[in-house]
């Protein structure tokens, strides 16, 4: 039965969607752009452009990800904290779960986001 419910919202979403183009045709104007994330700039390229010609450091506590680390650190006033730059959220958690030294049929408590 979770369909009537999705109609629903997909009809509400027309609506709202006709009356925002009706608004726009009364002024005679056209809607903004959809919105383009994240802003690329002359400045961001040079930066990411100049940083494809030196090293990543994945590897290692050196270059822009070691940086990284240590001002997170810093930001945080916290020197001697430990850092760890992860690519999502899942690889944080699970570093996370590991540092923590979870074992099978530990609990674990978190907050939901739906």
């Amino acid at each position: 039965m979770v369909r009537p419910k999705i109609e629903k919202y997909l009809e509400q979403d027309r609506t709202v969607t006709g009356l925002v183009s009706r608004l726009y045709s009364s002024m005679n104007a056209s809607p903004p752009p959809a919105s383009q994330w994240p802003v690329i700039t002359e400045a961001t390229q040079a930066v990411v452009v100049e940083q494809l010609h030196k090293t990543i450091s994945i590897y290692s506590n050196d270059g822009i990800v070691g940086q990284l680390e240590e001002r997170w650190k810093l930001l945080h006033g916290q020197p001697k904290w430990h850092a760890l730059l992860h690519n999502s959220g899942t690889n944080a958690l699970h570093g996370l779960f590991a540092s923590a030294r979870l074992k099978r049929g530990d609990e674990v408590g978190h907050l939901s986001f739906i």
